[in-house]
Parts: C-alpha cells; structure tokens; sequence
C-alpha cells in the first residue's frame, strides 16, 4: 500500500535520561478513513451534559452531621430526575450527590424530608414514592454514599400508612419514629416505629381512633423525657390540629391543645420543636389573620401562648410551614414560605421564648433592578440548622441563579448562611438538575477556526437559561463559555445555534430574553471564542416598528460583513400577532433593520424558522415553516423564498402543497451544494404515514426555483428516520448528510442518514435508542470533522438524560499514552477501530524501521511493552492500521 509523506503527530525524546518519543500519524489509517464506507457506522458518545455528582434540585431538609458537615435531600435531579441525598461543606463548597433515587419499582424516590443521623452514625430517611408499592419507603445510607437500602416500603393498604410528611425521628431507644399523612385504620394517618435494621414495623397510633382525635400528622418530636410530641395538621376538637403526646410504645396517647379554640387562634400547626426548657415550641401555617403565628405550650398541655402572628404586610413573613429551631443563645429561629419582599418569597425571623424580640432578619429575592424583575436569590426557605460557629444554615426550595426573582416557584433552590443578627448573609450554594452544565443542545455544532467544536444548549448552566459550549473534536478540552440568564435582560433560551464570523467572533439568538420593552422577545448577541467580549447586540422587539421575536435560527454573517436572519414571530400586527420577518444589523449591533415583514395574505408563507443562506449570486435565501392563515381558516404548508440583501426582489420560489406527495414545513435552513442547487428537509408530509402528516422529505430545487425534486420520502421502509427538523451538510465525499428526531426503531430515537444528491444510495448511518449510553432524539444537523467521521448533538440521553455530543465513523487511530518503566522498557498505547489489524514499527533515525508487532486489535485498544528499548539512546514509533 502506497504510504503518503511522513506527518509528524506527538513528540516525545527519549534516551536514558530524557523521555522522548516522535509519534507518527498512520498512512494507512489516512486511506482507511477515506475508503470507509459509512452504513451503520460506529457511535462514539464524546460528552455527556450534566455533572451527575453535582446534580440536584429543590432541596427539603438540611442536617448538621456528626463530622460538621451539611446533609440532605432533593426531591428531583440526579439521572433519573427523582431526588439525592447530597453532603456539602458548611461554606458550599464539596457539593457531593451521595445517593440518587431511581424509579425502578423498588427504590424509593422523590424524598419530601431531610434525613436524620442514627446513633450508629448512619444516614435514615424517606421517601414519599417509589419502593415496592408506589407508596414510598424507609432507607438508610452510610455517611459516604456506600450501603443504600430500602429499609420499608409502605403499602398503599388502609391498615398501613403512606405518604411521609416529617422528618424521622431516632429515638434515645435506637429505634427510628415517624409520621404517615395517610393510611391506618381510619385512613387518617399513623406514627410508625421501626428498628434500624428495618425489622419490627409497626403502627405505635392510627390518627382518627378516638373521638376528638388529629388527623394528618406533620411534626414529630422527642422530648427530654424520653416522650413522643407531635402536631396535627387538621383534626382535634375544631378541625384546626392538634399538639399531642405519646409513649414510643403507643402508649399514653394524649391530645394536649386543640386549635381554634378561641377567636384569633393559631390553625393547621406546621413544625413543632422541644425547647431547652422541656416547653413546646411549633407554629401554625394560619391564624385570625391567615398568616401563621408562633406559639409555646407546657408538655402537660398547659401554658398555651401565642408569641407572634405574622402579618403577611409587606416585609413581614407569612406561612411559617417549617423551619423552628431553638439556637444556642435560647432564642426561636425560623423560615416562613411567604412574605417579606414584594415578591412574596419567605423571611428567616428571630424571635423570644417569651415573645419578645421579634425581627426578620432575612427577606428574600429582592428586586435588584428596575428594568427587570430579576433576582439570583432563593425562594421559599425551608428548615434552618445552626453550625458549631453560631452561623445559621438554611435551603430554599425555589429560587437561586438557575430561576428569576421575578417568577414564582422557579429555579432548583440555594443553601444559605447568616448570623443570629441578621449579617453576612450569603448565598453558598446553587443547587441545579444538571450540575451547573449545560443540558440540551437543540442544534447541531460549528466547527470553529481554531479547529474546536461549539455549540448551545438551551438549558442548565450557571443561570439556568442555556449555554455556550466549546470542545475538542476528542471530546476532551469541555468549557462553557457563556450561561445566559445571569443578568436581567441577557437572553434566554438560545434555541438555535451558532455562527462564526471571517473575525473568529461567534454570534447567535436566543428565544426569550432581553428589555422588558420587547416583551423578552429573545435577544441577538456576539462572543468571543474564549467566552470574553460577550456582548448583547439587539433585544428583538425592541425599539424597531414591526420588529419580529423568537428566533429559531442564528444569524448569517454575508459577504458584505453584516447579520442576516429569520424571525417566525412579529411583523405585521393582527388579531391573529405578526406572520415573521426577515431581519439585517451590523456586528457592532447600531444599525439594525427589517428587510422583509411576511405578508397576511399568506401567499408568502409564514413563520420562517430556519436561518438564511447566501447564494453564489449574493442573494439570501430560506424557508418559512407554514400555519394558520388570517382568519383561523386553513392552513399553510411552508415556502422556498429568495431575498436580496437590501430588502428587496423578494420571490417565493417554491410553495409546499399537502397532496400525498410533496413535503410540507421545513423547519431548517437550505444548503446550497457544489452543484449549485439548493438542498433541504421538511418534518412532515411525503408519501408515507400520510394519515398522520406524512413522515417528511428531503428536497432539491435550483435558485430560480426550477427542478424542484423530493429525493426521499421518510418512512419508506421498517425502521426509516422520521421527521427531520435540521439543515443537511455536504460531505467531503458530495453527498449529503442529515439526521431525523424521530423514528429508526421501535425506541423511535431517531436516525442519522446519508443520500446522494441525486437521491440514490440512500443509508441509514445509525439508529438512535433510548439508551442513556449514547444519546438518543438529534434535533441538530450533523457536520464533518477534519478526521472526516460526522459530529453532532442529541437533546436526551447521557447519565443526566439531558443530551450528548457524538461521533460517527471509524475509531481515531491514534497513540494514547507512553510509560517508561523502572528497566527502561516503554510500555506502548493504541486505540483503534476493533476487529482491525495493528502493526507497531519502530526507527532510531526516522528512515530505518523494524516492526515490533503485527496483531489482532480485538477490542479497540491493545498494549504493547518494548522489550528492547532500554538498547537504544532515542526511539521513535509509528501504528498502521488495516481492516
């Protein structure tokens, strides 16, 4: 086999004292790789989105451990979204998942508590689902993450209890106690007892079995003495809850106070704590006034004192659910869940054992600028700890960088601290689903001048809102280099794509976002390769009459320097809002400009989805997706149009028709081919599953708009792709390549594909399942790498679920690591395609080469010790791989 000229690769000397080798790039790998055929081609997965380790939102319980770290739960993240256990370092830092919950039918899932340290240093906790009946389980956990099990699983039988509301108790007697809200004899709820072993479960109180009773227990407590103390939430002799007693063997059942017994009362208690002084202290979610108050009461049921009601008026709290502790100087620290700021978003407050002394001393979200309602702080704070410094922790359910201040209940929640008086306040942790990674890529990747791929997704990050990514075509060198929604008016949501300019500058757009004065209509902006210089050149709707909104596509950078691009919204103002536009701005975002308003007659087509493409004769070019025409009667099916840069000549070359036959709603962008004519896809229509819209095309049609071809109909055979929503790419080879989001097999994970340009040799590349291992559903185009295998992005699968970026074609041949042994004999890495033959060569001058080793790569990787290099002053080595 003719060998091309020597390519230097990696470079490493080597004599006896220096190590050093000169890898050269196998020749017969270049010659493989362009002969290769690429029907069902080998599928790399080279980067999972999401930190799993990191992962988890909405936290619910917090626990100040025996080693002076933080524990506790999240009801979702982790891979299967279903809740973790996490341990972090009281200033944030060493956030580690310990446990993440699945949905298998036998583990529990979507804990609703916080966990509790045993006397045997063991973690124990519940979970409100999940386990062998749906109904939720007990399970214990190692301080390390190690020996999860599923101690009990509660059945949803009404003698059993279900449905975990507090937090477990470990009783003095080694045993664990705990409250259900529902099941038990009555259907009222229950306080379980059960050893930490998981042995000896058993119903210590079924709520509702005497006249007068509680029902729905939500607090449980052990006193000094060894007693059992709780609060009903509804129930006793006003139906408004109930503070009671009882012995850890079921006996001694006592109601001590019923709620709403006189006008002004506290009703429906929600946490409930044993003072240093042996009294009671809980407080109720409502009062004469709705808001909650704080109350104190003898553990003889005597002595019953209301210490505060909130008032719910602006910068007081409301809702005090959870939350109460005693501090160390005596005084009642808690959380309520409303109140405080103007965005209603819960209070830490400070109050007296008699009463006195009541301040807040935390209100949350804030509103931080005027032109947004913004804010990075948390929302909803739940139960506090106080560490061995005096500090308070705390966790808020909602809120933190990855929601905004001013949405209610979004964001996956923050870990806090403060001091007793109110100070230091700061947030030390964001929780996030994905790790603070990206999640979600909805399109495919650019190639980069600097040889790296970038792309975005349209959620995760460190605010919550999407991401620039960049790496190497190696998977490795991963970075984000930019996460939207940290500021109030960046943009969110950049739903599609990337462009690079002739200056290296990357721009893109972003769906939602912006000034308030463009109704956060999306944004248009330009960043730097390295994440510097990002900067927020138009907020879409904003200043412009008849501006569109909600791009779908990223801007084209013509030949003339400046951005073109489509928005599907906008335009033209009707009953029905506008029909999309075709917009113009320069780079430095100071003159922008519509070019072309779709027109309400519908004979242009409406909603231009995918982004515009510059002809060899300078004219732009594109497609609209199609809709409901003006008046909500009938339906457009898309369009082919051509635009000239100044806005004018504008001409609808093609108009899709929904006959059975034709494709309709091409939703990406044209590719024109060295051919000169036009290439592109529609999701729907053709002449398979016709019944359901059709399965899609793929199309041709020459720049005046002749010669209009559909090449492929998808669907046409068991297995076919369905439903392509990207652009294609022309490969080195002309042909061209696309991905489907749908179809393929009976997991319907979707397809990437390769047809000719005159619509023979159509293949299906690869099928995509719904195996978390590679990836599954590619709503982006693929694009080929200088290796020439073809790269691109999935919006599911991966260890998070939330996408990954992958590679199709043969396994880079390639040198993976060097060692020299203590004898001076070099141990030699390869990696390759499997099933292949390897020959290892080595010289001492580059000319001369000897072959060290001829054998069956099996597995993709081998490894091969140099028995005589410790011979030779300097050595170098080269691979060749064959089929």
């Amino acid at each position: 086999m003719k060998r091309a000229a020597h390519k230097p690769g990696y470079r490493m000397k080597t004599d006896r004292n220096k190590f050093s080798c000169l890898v050269l790039a196998s020749w017969v790998l270049a010659i493989f790789l362009a002969r290769s055929a690429w029907g069902q081609v080998l599928e790399q997965r080279l980067k999972s989105f999401g930190v799993t380790g990191k992962s988890g939102s909405n936290p619910m319980g917090l626990l100040v451990g025996a080693d002076g770290a933080l524990y506790g739960t999240t009801r979702s993240g982790g891979p299967n979204f279903a809740g973790t256990v996490f341990r972090v370092a009281l200033d944030g830092t060493d956030y580690t998942v310990l446990y993440s919950f699945q949905t298998n039918g036998v583990d529990g899932h979507t804990p609703m508590t916080g966990v509790v340290q045993g006397h045997d240093g063991q973690l124990y906790g519940t979970t409100s689902a999940g386990g062998d009946h749906e109904s939720g389980t007990v399970f214990k956990l190692a301080r390390d993450g190690t020996g999860y099990r599923v101690l009990f699983s509660f059945t949803p039988d009404s003698s059993d209890g279900n449905s975990t509301a507090s937090k477990l108790v470990s009783g003095t007697d080694g045993a664990l106690y705990g409250t259900t809200t529902q099941g038990g004899s009555e259907k009222r709820g229950t306080i379980f007892k059960l050893n930490a072993d998981g042995t000896a479960y058993q119903i210590v109180h079924h709520f509702g079995s005497i006249p007068g009773d509680g029902s729905t227990p939500v607090a449980l407590v052990q006193g000094a003495d060894g007693t059992l103390y709780g609060a009903t939430k509804e129930g006793g002799a006003f139906d408004s809850g109930t503070v009671f007693t009882l012995g850890t063997d079921g006996g001694d059942y006592e109601v001590l106070y019923d709620f709403g017994r006189v006008t002004g009362d506290g009703a429906m208690p929600g946490a409930l704590v044993a003072g240093a002084d042996r009294d009671l202290f809980g407080t109720t979610l409502s009062s004469g006034n709705h808001h909650g108050t704080v109350f104190r009461l003898r553990t003889d049921g005597s002595g019953y004192l209301q210490l505060h009601e909130f008032t719910g008026t602006l910068g007081d709290g409301a809702t005090p659910e959870v939350g109460l502790i005693q501090g160390a100087d005596g005084a009642l620290y808690g959380t309520t869940l409303r109140g405080g700021s103007r965005q209603d978003a819960g209070t830490v407050y400070r109050v007296n054992t008699d009463g006195t002394g009541y301040r807040v001393l935390r209100r949350f979200s804030v509103i931080s600028s005027v032109v947004f309602l913004f804010s990075s702080d948390g929302q909803q704070p739940g139960p506090l700890v106080q560490g061995a410094t005096g500090k308070l922790y705390g966790i808020t359910t909602y809120g933190g960088t990855t929601g905004q201040g001013g949405e209610d209940s979004t964001g996956a929640g923050t870990l806090f601290e403060l001091r007793t008086d109110g100070d230091d306040y700061v947030v030390n942790y964001n929780f996030s689903e994905t790790g603070g990674d990206g999640a979600k890529p909805p399109t495919g990747l650019i190639l980069g001048r600097d040889g790296m791929f970038y792309g975005t997704t349209v959620s995760g990050g460190l605010g919550g809102h999407g991401t620039v990514f960049r790496l190497a075509r190696s998977g490795a060198g991963y970075e984000i280099v930019h996460s939207f929604g940290l500021n109030p008016i960046d943009g969110l949501i950049p739903n599609a794509g990337l462009s690079q300019g002739s200056d290296g500058v990357l721009y893109g757009t972003t769906t939602q976002g912006g000034y308030i004065g463009g109704n956060g209509a999306g944004i248009l902006f330009k960043v730097n390769p390295d994440g510097s210089g990002y900067t927020h050149l138009h907020s879409f709707g904003f200043g412009v009459p008849n501006d569109g909104d909600s791009s779908q596509s990223p801007p084209l950078l013509g030949r003339d320097g400046e951005l073109y691009g489509t928005l599907p919204g906008g335009g033209y103002e009707s009953p029905w809002g506008g029909f999309g536009t075709v917009y113009k701005l320069n780079t430095r975002g100071t003159v922008y400009s519509t070019l072309h308003l779709f027109s309400t007659n519908s004979l242009e087509g409406q909603s231009p989805q995918g982004g515009l493409v510059q002809g060899g004769d300078g004219a732009l070019y594109g497609t609209t997706f199609g809709g409901v025409r003006l008046g909500g009667f009938g339906v457009t099916f898309g369009t082919v149009f051509k635009l000239l840069t100044d806005g004018t000549g504008f001409q609808v070359l093609h108009t899709f028709t929904n006959n059975g036959v034709d494709g309709v709603k091409p939703s990406a962008a044209l590719v024109q081919g060295i051919d000169g004519a036009f290439y592109g896809t529609t999701q729907s229509g053709g002449s398979n599953n016709a019944s359901s819209g059709g399965s899609g095309t793929v199309f041709k049609l020459n720049p005046d708009g002749s010669g209009y071809q559909v090449l492929h109909h998808f669907g046409s055979s068991p297995g076919d792709g369905v439903g392509p929503t990207a652009s294609l790419s022309q490969g080195t080879d002309q042909a061209l390549y696309g991905t489907t989001l749908h179809g393929g097999s009976f997991a319907d994970g979707g397809t990437a594909f390769k047809l000719n340009p005159d619509g023979t040799g159509y293949t299906q590349l690869y099928r995509f399942g719904f195996d978390r291992a590679t990836g599954h559903s590619p709503q982006g185009g693929l694009i080929q790498g200088a290796d020439g295998a073809f790269y691109g992005s999935t919006l599911f699968g991966g260890d998070l679920n939330v996408g990954t970026i992958f590679r199709l074609g043969p396994t880079p041949f390639q040198f993976t690591s060097f060692s020299r042994l203590l004898t001076d004999i070099f141990s030699v890495s390869i990696s390759g395609s499997p099933n292949t033959a390897c020959r290892l060569e080595a010289s001492t001058d580059l000319v001369n080469w000897v072959t060290l080793t001829n054998r069956l790569n099996a597995t993709g990787t081998l490894q091969f010790f140099d028995q005589n290099s410790a011979s030779f002053l300097r050595r170098y080595y080269r691979g060749f791989q064959t089929p």
